[in-house]
């Protein structure tokens, strides 16, 4: 067999597995992108999710409530129970991380911060039902609310990481 001969015969058998390894490549490289999509996509969804329950815990600042400053509700009793119906449906997002995210601080954080703020509705009714004048007592229910307010801070920062 000559020079050329093995040539010829070389670039017949190298050939289809180059090309068979820049298929793969490729494959590989964006079936990772595609991956890096969806962790975009669902990191996207949780941090709107967090968002909107955000906003609803603004609402339910125990300040507000009690002073009666929150204009669509006419009573600090109907402000409980509105805040309340709300806060069934926005903390759906967080139960959804609590028992699917791969992290466990992030599912821990999305559960705790979804509870911290029933536990700051509570508290907060709890105290206009056992007092009229309740804003002198606001320490238990505010206290709760600030340190609900840190387990957000720091599951909005884990999310956007």
């Amino acid at each position: 067999m000559d020079g050329s001969q093995v040539v010829a015969l070389a670039s017949v058998i190298v050939s289809p597995a180059g090309a068979l390894a820049g298929v793969w490549l490729t494959s590989s490289l964006t079936a990772r992108q595609r991956r890096r999509d969806q962790q975009d996509k669902y990191r996207d969804n949780a941090l709107h999710g967090l968002a909107r329950f955000m906003s609803l815990a603004i609402d339910a600042n125990p300040s507000m409530v009690l002073s009666g400053d929150l204009r669509e509700y006419t009573s600090p009793e109907d402000a409980i129970a509105g805040l309340y119906e709300r806060w069934k449906v926005a903390r759906e997002p967080l139960v959804l991380l609590a028992y699917s995210h791969p992290s466990d601080e992030v599912r821990r954080l999305a559960f705790d911060v979804q509870a911290g703020l029933e536990l700051v509705l509570r508290r907060t009714d709890d105290l206009i039902k056992s007092n009229p004048d309740a804003e002198m007592r606001l320490g238990g229910p505010q206290t709760e609310y600030e340190r609900f307010g840190d387990k957000a801070r720091m599951l909005g920062a884990l999310l956007k990481a």
